[in-house]
């Protein structure tokens, strides 16, 4: 491989390194990464199919609190390399690839871990501090993520050449690597299952089942499919729900922003807009995005508090347990502006309703966000930009990348700039239960669209046959089609969930799987 292959795929794979924590503009998504990869390598239709491919089997691999999936960095970066440098089966690439990306998981562990000391650092924010110390300790906390992807693919890409790939290749024994591409077929299940648990659904699951239905007795489009839930999930709540959803919120009493304050100047919400992606760049197990939601603020701070000692002391006091989903947290952020603006003008250092409006909101705004964005949105245009790209159309990427950015960064400056205007009154909004009927309206929506996913990409193939009459053969796969297509799909998706409900983790869910799918085909049950 030419150096600057070598180069390029340690810059890609750093980049999407960085992206695995920030989860802003997507570059660690295998739609996004495996067509840059694939782009660099001079063989941008290899790319497109890998990214296509595996992104349908990562769709719910997703870090929610402290719950680690799969790395889908390294996973993209390794299943193109062996897809073009190695010449390997597509399928067969990215099944080698996802035991990889299941081990890379402990580094992002290890950073996380190594990331409290950053945070310790900012608690010790002094006056004499330089001004860009937040942003330069993000940085460094950036940083550790860019090394955590781009030193491996760095070290893959250099020394793991076509001749050592393919001698690796057949010194592993013919079942495993059968095994690992029976797998491929349905450990897709796992990251449905995941989505299906963040959205917390349980009474909802009928849902599931009537968009795996709709897609496995029509030939109805995922576009349609998403129209149809979209209409379902309005009936639900408008229509057939009128139970009280009303949400208690751990707050103090409120207090109206005073209107007499000086507004903040549009280049403070610039400059908090751009730094609200950094949310989660220091993200760590002590206090999680504490640091990231201290450095969106500090804009804000540094314009209303002229004081040093103040200023430091206000951005300290910022430096708490925080973690939301960050796509909605910018509805505290514009609050919090709003009651920094009131604390600056009245002199006032009772900052009660600062926590209480973060520690209120941060549960159910969580919910509301993980819903929409990781649960329904995110599936739906990656599996549409998936699609586009099995068929070796750029498109597809590219209506990924931009469909969801724009929501996102709409959505962004959206809850800023509303946040801010309502000050504490919104929090009265989420009281009345919106949020609720907001969130259950997403969760219908996603685990319809969830069935139909499962129903078109996830499929477990049988090779038991028995021998009838006249030489001919029944199998096992058309006995099952002939009662309910997918059935196996369907049932897998429940085990996998039963398992993650009990406590199992993504990443030992896949290790099982695997195994059952090396031992199907050893045993002749499972085809390859």
């Amino acid at each position: 491989m030419l150096m600057w292959h070598v180069l390029a795929i340690t810059l890609i794979g750093g980049l999407a390194g960085v992206e695995s924590v920030l989860d802003e503009w997507q570059w660690h998504r295998p739609i996004l990464a495996c067509t840059l990869i694939g782009l660099a390598l001079g063989n941008l239709p290899v790319g497109l199919v890998v990214g296509g491919v595996l992104e349908l089997i990562a769709l719910g691999w997703m870090n929610i609190g402290a719950s680690q999936s799969p790395d889908t960095a390294l996973a993209s970066v390794i299943s193109t390399t062996l897809a073009i440098s190695g010449g390997h089966e597509i399928n067969q690439a990215v099944a080698l690839a996802i035991p990889l990306a299941v081990a890379g998981n402990l580094t992002t562990v290890g950073v996380r871990s190594l990331t409290i000391w950053i945070q310790h650092l900012a608690d010790r924010l002094r006056p004499t501090s330089a001004p860009t110390q937040l942003a330069r300790l993000q940085a460094i906390a950036l940083s550790f993520q860019f090394l955590r992807v781009a030193i491996p693919s760095f070290l893959f890409a250099l020394f793991v050449n076509r001749a050592m790939i393919l001698a690796l290749f057949h010194l592993l024994p013919a079942v495993l690597i059968q095994g690992f591409t029976a797998a491929s077929g349905f450990v897709v299940v796992v990251g449905y299952a995941m989505v299906i648990r963040s959205l917390r659904a349980r009474t909802l699951m009928p849902y599931f089942l009537l968009g795996f239905l709709i897609a496995d007795f029509t030939a109805i489009t995922l576009v349609g499919v998403g129209i149809a839930a979209v209409c379902v999930a309005y009936l639900h709540v408008a229509v057939w729900s009128r139970r009280d959803q009303s949400v208690a919120l751990e707050s103090a009493p409120l207090r109206e922003v005073s209107a007499a304050t000086v507004p903040l100047p549009r280049r403070v919400f610039w400059r908090t807009l751009w730094r609200s992606q950094f949310l989660q760049a220091s993200w760590n197990y002590e206090r999680m995005q504490s640091l990231g939601y201290a450095y969106i603020l500090e804009p804000s701070l540094d314009h209303l508090f002229p004081d040093p000692d103040r200023r430091v002391g206000r951005k300290t006091r910022h430096l708490e347990f925080y973690n939301t989903n960050p796509y909605v947290s910018n509805v505290v952020t514009g609050i919090n502006m709003a009651l920094e603006e009131q604390i600056a003008a009245s002199d006032d250092s009772d900052d009660k309703l600062v926590t209480s409006i973060k520690i209120g909101m941060m549960g159910p705004l969580a919910g509301v966000g993980d819903s929409i964005f990781w649960g329904t949105m995110r599936p739906l245009l990656a599996s549409i930009g998936a699609t586009l790209a099995l068929r070796g159309s750029l498109l597809g990427p590219v209506f990924f990348f931009l469909s969801w950015n724009s929501m996102r960064l709409m959505t962004l400056w959206g809850l800023l700039e509303y946040g801010y205007r309502s000050g504490t009154r919104i929090v009265h909004v989420i009281a009345t239960g919106v949020l609720r009927q907001v969130t259950e309206g997403a969760t219908i929506v996603g685990l319809v669209v969830m069935g139909s996913l499962v129903a078109d990409w996830a499929h477990v193939d049988f090779a038991v046959q028995w021998t009838i009459a006249h030489g001919q053969h029944l199998t096992l796969n058309h006995i099952v089609n002939s009662v309910l297509p997918r059935a196996p799909s369907l049932l897998l998706v429940g085990f996998t969930l039963w398992l993650l409900q009990r406590g199992w983790s993504s990443v030992k869910v896949i290790l099982l799987l695997f195994a059952l799918a090396v031992g199907g085909v050893w045993v002749h049950w499972l085809a390859a």
